[in-house]
């Protein structure tokens, strides 16, 4: 391991265990946004039914090349905001669109989008919906952007996690609402709403979206759209694609960068517990708990017995996934750090889908 890497693990490492709140105390929060089971009763403000999907499966004849940012008017489209656990969500698009194609004699996947970038950038909202599906995936708003800040700013930029550093981040406008100016299909006037505007806004993203999914509820998001969409127990099976602690790609000079494990300090904490954060986050709090909900009164319009049937029989192949695949694995960033070439990975693109021929190949 390169010397540089190993300061930058050890200052890593003596910030977090110097830190007297880690991110799990984020909670605090957290727990005032992030939606149990059976949550969306005491919700008032917007949320909808995610409806089953009434064509069939949207594979159009798409291209060679995976990742393409142009604009689309009908396929699998999965709307992926920063840092909320969304490659994981892509490996399985990628897995979708490659095994439920019927040109891959000619190495042309089903159209679809699952590229990072705006809405508005894709034009989702000129998107034939008799013949495309839209999904995003949210994480909480809070978590999301300390992790963008550990991501970015620490381990690419080298940014020392300094209280003074993360709070300067956090008041920065691009970290304001990022999920209504991310996933709005029409364009903003403001950002910085009055709340029935900012309803507003929520409420035309629910309705411009087939399907929202929940990071910190993702396996019951993956059934609810098994569902929605009719696929399989085995076609959203997945493992984790990264983890906090160790490696993912990086730039060119520096390809294999540790992942920063995220902590707050208690001025930090006190920071997030204030009014000026909320008011900075209201709209993203506003919409993560109306996809929440959603998700909640769309478990019960599907049918709570036959939607547990299922998560159980996720969680079985989650637990075969696991077994199975752990050490078939391989991305571009070894366990230690080292960089690993692209023809020696098991990934589709990048560290997308690096689990794919294993999980093909389980019994499920």
């Amino acid at each position: 391991m390169h010397k540089g890497m190993e300061q930058g693990i050890a200052s890593a490492t003596n910030a977090r265990n110097n830190a007297a709140l880690s991110i799990a105390k984020v909670q605090k929060q957290s727990r005032a946004t992030a939606q149990t089971s059976g949550a969306f009763f005491s919700h008032q403000g917007p949320s909808r039914i995610w409806k089953k999907y009434a064509y069939d499966f949207p594979c159009y004849k798409g291209q060679k090349q995976l990742m393409l940012t142009s604009p689309a008017d009908k396929g699998l489209f999965f709307h992926r905001p920063m840092k909320v656990g969304s490659t994981t969500m892509a490996g399985i698009v990628l897995r979708l669109v490659h095994n439920r194609s019927p040109w891959m004699d000619e190495n042309l996947k089903c159209l679809h989008r699952s590229m990072h970038g705006s809405a508005l950038s894709f034009e989702y909202a000129k998107r034939d919906r008799s013949k495309s599906f839209l999904f995003g995936l949210l994480r909480d708003p809070t978590k999301r952007a300390i992790s963008h800040f550990f991501h970015f700013e620490v381990a690419v930029h080298q940014v020392e996690p300094t209280d003074a550093e993360l709070k300067r981040f956090l008041r920065h406008r691009a970290a304001h609402n990022y999920y209504l100016n991310d996933m709005t299909l029409t364009k903003l006037n403001q950002t910085d709403s009055p709340t029935n505007q900012l309803t507003n806004i929520v409420q035309d993203i629910l309705e411009g979206y087939d399907f929202i999914a929940l990071t910190e509820r993702l396996d019951e998001s993956l059934v609810a759209m098994q569902m929605l969409l009719n696929l399989t127990t085995k076609e959203i099976v997945y493992t984790r694609a990264r983890s906090s602690g160790g490696f993912t790609n990086g730039p060119k000079n520096r390809p294999c960068i540790h992942i920063t494990p995220s902590f707050v300090s208690p001025a930090v904490q006190t920071f997030l517990d204030s009014e000026e954060w909320m008011n900075k986050s209201r709209g993203d709090l506003m919409l993560y708990r109306a996809a929440s909900a959603s998700l909640d009164r769309t478990i019960e319009a599907l049918g709570r017995a036959k939607f547990e049937r299922e998560l159980s029989a996720l969680k079985e192949g989650l637990a075969l996934a696991i077994k199975n695949c752990r050490d078939r694995v391989q991305g571009l960033c070894t366990e230690g750090g080292e960089h690993v070439k692209f023809e020696n990975t098991t990934c589709y693109i990048w560290s997308e889908g690096c689990d794919h021929d294993c999980v093909n190949e389980l019994d499920i």
